[in-house]
Order: C-alpha cells, then structure tokens, then sequence
C-alpha cells in the first residue's frame, strides 16, 4: 500500500503503479482500517459515540477525616518541638 500525495487516499502497490510513483510513504502488510483509526482519534479527542459511564460514590465520615488531619499536624509540631530542644 502507498498513500497517494495529491489526493490522500491509499493505493495498491502493483509493479505499475510502484514504477509510475515517485515516493512510497506508507508499506503496509493489511489495507488500513479507516473507521478504527477514525475511533481511536475521537476517543482521543473524547469524542467518541460510545461515553463510559462512571458511578462514583465517595461517602466519607469528614468528621473523622478532619480529626485525623489535625492529629497528624499536632504529631508533626511535637516532633518539630523534640528536634528543636536536642
């Protein structure tokens, strides 16, 4: 296969067209897939037909959150203090 450079599309490499062009850009084994090369670059671009769904639940007690929080501040003041007095 080879990509015509005026017009973009893909072309058979037979002995009459490989002798007829002047530059080969692309070999390949397959013909290209256009439409899974046309998915990958929408879901890239997040544009894809199919949107994943996502349930996300964050339940958290903050209560506890914020209480561990400040005892791991008032660890690190002591320690601070301990470093400071040897």
């Amino acid at each position: 296969m080879t990509r015509d450079a005026k017009t973009g599309k893909f072309i058979r490499v037979t002995r009459g067209t490989l002798v007829s062009t002047q530059t080969a850009i692309e070999v390949c084994e397959k013909e290209p897939d256009i439409a899974a090369i046309r998915e990958l670059l929408d879901r890239a671009l997040d544009k894809s037909k199919e949107q994943a769904e996502v349930d996300v639940h964050m339940q958290t007690d903050w209560d506890k959150f914020i209480a561990r929080i400040n005892k791991a501040r008032q660890k690190l003041a002591e320690d601070k203090r301990r470093k400071g007095e040897k």
